[in-house]
């Protein structure tokens, strides 16, 4: 068993040695989040899922996580590390369940996530890196993301700048995205 933070633990998948396995940030914060607030009241946003979905490269000691409730200041893991609990509707959120190394849990959407990251830079305090997520090559070259079901960060993109704009233009982006990886144009 591993100390993640304060009054929470976790097991090593496949019987690891728990002296030596550590989760990823990311897997971490949501675990810490999911323990206080409840199953699927914790959504990974913002910088954490820039992570998930490979806009981020390497990890960067930050993760930002959506949570019912204000109140909470950044939680420090012991494995290093801070999650930011960031109050917010997580019923508004466009989140799907993903596989994450500590079993499942909820992400924003990619498009969810360009939206957050270029909206809502200083969630997780590093602003500068919310932006260099949002213009990473991933963002806008077409190409695809490590699992991210096919979707490219453009068309992902479209949809996020047309929801900010409020116009209906995005239509022909939300249909290739919802289309998958053979009918993106």
């Amino acid at each position: 068993m591993t100390r993640l933070t304060h009054g929470t633990y976790a097991v090593p998948p496949d019987g690891g040695d728990g002296r030596t396995w550590r989760p990823t940030l990311e897997a971490a914060g949501l675990a810490g989040a999911t323990a206080r607030f409840g199953n699927r009241n914790a959504i990974l946003i913002g910088l954490g899922a820039a992570r998930h979905w490979a806009a981020i490269p390497r990890a960067i000691g930050v993760t930002a996580v959506a949570v019912p409730e204000a109140r909470w200041p950044p939680v420090e893991l012991d494995q290093g590390g801070r999650v930011h609990q960031i109050p917010r509707d997580i019923n508004r959120l466009q989140a799907v369940l993903e596989t994450t190394e500590l079993g499942p849990a909820l992400v924003t959407t990619p498009a969810q996530t360009l939206y957050d990251l270029t909206m809502k830079p200083a969630q997780g305090r590093v602003p500068e890196e919310a932006d260099a997520a949002a213009q990473s090559p991933r963002s806008g070259s077409g190409r695809r993301s490590s699992d991210c079901r096919g979707h490219t960060w453009s068309c992902e993109r479209g949809v996020a700048d047309h929801a900010e704009n409020n116009d209906s233009g995005g239509a022909s982006c939300r249909r290739a995205v919802m289309a998958g990886p053979s009918r993106l144009p």
